[in-house]
């Protein structure tokens, strides 16, 4: 079979893959012992408090999206969200108002709370990991894990994409419809794609699955007895599957075994080292590539 750009691309993803996965076993993160040593930092949510946010949370993202779409159609019926092209850039405008309104309205209001609730515990932005030498060292370690982990999750949906055209499903060549928006998108509303990609999103998102959600579920699990590995492994794996639903809307089929990959590194990382500054850091960087990539290659 002829190499083409797009095939060369998919073998040197994979290489990387491979390279990453044998950077992982030299780090030892398939040793569970490693996960003995992590870092006791608790904050004491309660499991009911984290269902009831996290419910809240998804409930209130999607009246928000139906209300703010159906608000954007009164407004201007040429506002189809769902229809993205180079010839309705106002559809991306649309589909922008919704995407801010939403995590600003839904996501920043719990993750404020979450923050003032922090805030009245002692020592509690060191205890969750935003404060203290965890937090400074979380800087350049979730920037580290990133050649790591964006190989993984892109070799995952490569495959996953093949699998799927091979039993007569087709994929997108852009796995998220808020990166194709970006593409056609004029600079301002681009511009505001990108702050809501790699700041709003990994900020408001990692506070409440990783802050909130996976702490509550290994408080949970462990009660007053010491976590153990399966303690936090099961605590990643709840997590992740909930990360991974949340995502259902706006990413194609093709790229949520990638999201789910994605979310496990991130769910170990702050098991690993309790630092979730690490967490919003690796986020961050993984969707600001994403975005790189995705308008060097088609904006």
């Amino acid at each position: 079979m002829p190499l083409n750009e797009e095939t060369t691309a998919d073998l040197f993803v994979t290489a990387f893959a491979a390279a990453a996965v044998v950077a992982l076993y030299l780090l030892r993160v398939h040793r569970l012992d490693a996960l003995h040593a992590a870092p006791n930092r608790r904050m004491n949510w309660g499991l009911l408090v984290a269902a009831a946010t996290v419910g809240l949370y998804i409930t209130a993202m999607l009246a928000s999206a139906i209300a703010v779409g159906v608000a954007a159609r009164f407004i201007a019926e040429s506002f189809d969200i769902v229809d993205i092209s180079a010839d309705n850039p106002r559809s991306a405008a649309a589909l922008l108002a919704v995407v801010l309104i939403t995590q600003l309205a839904v996501g920043g209001t719990l993750s404020a709370m979450l923050l003032v609730l922090v805030a009245r515990r002692a020592q509690g932005f060191t205890r969750i990991g935003l404060a203290g030498p965890r937090a400074l060292h979380g800087l350049w370690i979730g920037l580290a894990l990133l050649p790591l982990a964006f190989p993984l999750v892109s070799a995952t949906s490569i495959v996953t994409s093949a699998l799927l055209n091979l039993v007569g499903i087709p994929t997108p060549e852009l796995g998220h419809i808020l990166l194709e928006a970006m593409t056609v998108a004029t600079p301002p509303v681009r511009l505001g794609f990108i702050l809501s990609a790699v700041v709003i999103a990994p900020v408001t998102e990692e506070l409440i699955f990783r802050g909130l959600l996976q702490t509550a579920l290994l408080n949970a699990f462990t009660r007053k007895h010491t976590p153990t590995p399966a303690h936090r492994l099961a605590a990643i794996a709840l997590t992740t599957a909930l990360f991974t639903v949340i995502h259902l809307d706006a990413a194609a089929l093709h790229t949520l075994p990638g999201l789910a990959i994605l979310s496990v590194i991130i769910g170990y990382t702050y098991e690993r080292t309790g630092s979730l500054t690490a967490a919003i850091v690796l986020h961050a960087a993984f969707n600001a590539a994403n975005v790189a990539l995705a308008l060097a290659h088609y904006g």
